[in-house]
């Protein structure tokens, strides 16, 4: 079994000196970064605590939580702007939004700008 991800997460370790921390040879270590050969349970275990991550992070399975986290970061950001935007008055609210259009002229599509009204 290999992992390309789980390849390139070892290698923000020294080789070296995970190599000696976690008791294996250093061609192990390269096995598991050159190939992302993936070792054996308990040992993939092991490298989880000593990495202070899970073995989903290390083998590229938590992708749909780091994509949850990427959707908060946005919502956020649009819940903010919403929230100053709802301060504003009505002639204001729209001086704002002639202005984002002019700014942002030709990135969306009518149809973009339709379902956001």
């Amino acid at each position: 079994m290999t992992n390309e991800v789980f390849g390139s997460r070892i290698k923000e370790l020294s080789m070296e000196k995970l190599a000696r921390d976690m008791g294996v040879s250093r061609s192990r270590v390269s096995l598991w970064t050159n190939t992302g050969a993936v070792p054996r349970m308990n040992v993939l275990m092991d490298l989880a605590k000593y990495f202070n991550v899970t073995t989903d992070y290390l083998l590229g399975t938590d992708l749909d939580t780091e994509r949850d986290s990427l959707v908060k970061t946005e919502d956020s950001r649009l819940e903010s702007l919403q929230k100053c935007l709802g301060k504003l008055s009505d002639e204001d609210l729209e001086m704002a939004e002639d202005m984002l259009r002019s700014m942002f002229e030709g990135r969306f599509t009518e149809e973009d700008t339709e379902s956001a009204s």
